[in-house]
Protein backbone atom coordinates (compact mmCIF):
# COMPACT_ATOMS: atom_id res chain seq x y z
CA UNK A 1 0.00 0.00 0.00
CA UNK A 2 2.93 2.08 0.86
CA UNK A 3 4.21 1.63 -2.72
CA UNK A 4 0.98 2.51 -4.23
CA UNK A 5 0.95 5.63 -2.02
CA UNK A 6 4.29 6.53 -3.32
CA UNK A 7 3.55 5.62 -6.95
CA UNK A 8 0.64 8.34 -6.77
CA UNK A 9 2.74 10.72 -5.57
CA UNK A 10 5.30 10.49 -7.76
CA UNK A 11 2.60 11.00 -10.78
CA UNK A 12 1.11 13.72 -8.73
CA UNK A 13 4.71 15.22 -9.02
CA UNK A 14 5.18 13.98 -12.54
CA UNK A 15 1.75 15.92 -13.84
CA UNK A 16 2.66 19.15 -11.99
CA UNK A 17 6.08 19.47 -13.12
CA UNK A 18 5.02 18.64 -16.42
CA UNK A 19 2.14 21.34 -16.56
CA UNK A 20 4.92 23.68 -15.30
CA UNK A 21 6.89 22.90 -18.67
CA UNK A 22 3.45 23.56 -20.70
CA UNK A 23 3.62 26.64 -18.69
CA UNK A 24 6.71 28.15 -20.26
CA UNK A 25 6.27 26.79 -23.42
CA UNK A 26 2.58 28.56 -23.52
CA UNK A 27 4.42 32.17 -22.38
CA UNK A 28 6.88 31.49 -25.19
CA UNK A 29 4.46 31.64 -27.64
CA UNK A 30 2.66 34.54 -29.44
CA UNK A 31 0.19 35.69 -26.99
CA UNK A 32 -3.02 35.31 -29.20
CA UNK A 33 -6.41 35.15 -27.29
CA UNK A 34 -6.61 31.46 -27.58
CA UNK A 35 -2.92 30.94 -26.41
CA UNK A 36 -3.83 33.28 -23.48
CA UNK A 37 -6.53 31.37 -22.42
CA UNK A 38 -4.71 28.32 -22.68
CA UNK A 39 -1.79 29.90 -20.45
CA UNK A 40 -4.52 30.93 -17.56
CA UNK A 41 -6.10 27.06 -17.79
CA UNK A 42 -3.04 25.50 -17.59
CA UNK A 43 -2.07 27.76 -14.25
CA UNK A 44 -5.41 27.03 -12.90
CA UNK A 45 -4.92 23.51 -13.43
CA UNK A 46 -1.23 24.00 -11.86
CA UNK A 47 -2.87 25.28 -8.71
CA UNK A 48 -5.85 22.75 -8.84
CA UNK A 49 -3.02 20.06 -8.89
CA UNK A 50 -1.22 21.57 -5.62
CA UNK A 51 -5.00 21.61 -3.63
CA UNK A 52 -5.49 17.41 -4.87
CA UNK A 53 -9.04 19.63 -5.68
CA UNK A 54 -10.30 16.40 -8.34
CA UNK A 55 -13.44 18.55 -9.80
CA UNK A 56 -11.17 21.27 -10.89
CA UNK A 57 -8.31 19.06 -12.51
CA UNK A 58 -10.94 17.41 -14.56
CA UNK A 59 -12.66 20.28 -15.59
CA UNK A 60 -9.22 22.43 -16.13
CA UNK A 61 -8.12 18.87 -18.56
CA UNK A 62 -11.53 18.81 -19.86
CA UNK A 63 -11.36 22.40 -21.22
CA UNK A 64 -7.30 22.38 -22.55
CA UNK A 65 -8.37 19.55 -24.61
CA UNK A 66 -11.18 21.21 -25.98
CA UNK A 67 -9.10 24.19 -27.13
CA UNK A 68 -5.79 22.05 -28.34
CA UNK A 69 -8.75 20.04 -30.88
CA UNK A 70 -10.33 23.46 -31.71
CA UNK A 71 -7.51 24.59 -34.07
CA UNK A 72 -7.49 27.83 -32.75
CA UNK A 73 -4.01 27.44 -30.67
CA UNK A 74 -0.67 27.97 -32.69
CA UNK A 75 1.81 26.24 -30.51
CA UNK A 76 4.53 23.54 -31.36
CA UNK A 77 3.33 19.65 -31.17
CA UNK A 78 5.21 19.50 -28.28
CA UNK A 79 2.44 21.49 -26.44
CA UNK A 80 0.08 18.48 -27.26
CA UNK A 81 2.46 15.76 -26.23
CA UNK A 82 2.94 17.59 -22.55
CA UNK A 83 -1.14 17.40 -22.66
CA UNK A 84 -1.36 13.97 -23.02
CA UNK A 85 1.64 13.48 -20.69
CA UNK A 86 0.10 15.42 -17.97
CA UNK A 87 -2.92 13.69 -18.09
CA UNK A 88 -1.22 10.49 -18.17
CA UNK A 89 0.83 11.29 -15.21
CA UNK A 90 -2.76 12.45 -13.22
CA UNK A 91 -4.46 9.03 -14.17
CA UNK A 92 -1.74 7.18 -12.50
CA UNK A 93 -1.82 9.53 -9.53
CA UNK A 94 -5.88 8.32 -9.65
CA UNK A 95 -7.31 11.26 -10.92
CA UNK A 96 -10.11 11.41 -13.25
CA UNK A 97 -9.20 13.74 -16.39
CA UNK A 98 -12.33 12.76 -18.33
CA UNK A 99 -16.14 13.33 -18.29
CA UNK A 100 -17.95 9.94 -17.82
CA UNK A 101 -21.47 9.68 -19.34
CA UNK A 102 -24.14 8.70 -17.07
Amino acid sequence: MADDALDKSACRALARARVDHLLALLQAQRQTAAVSTATDLASHLARAIDAFHMEAIRFRMYTLDRLFASGTLDVPPEAQDLLADIRHALEGAGFQTRSISH
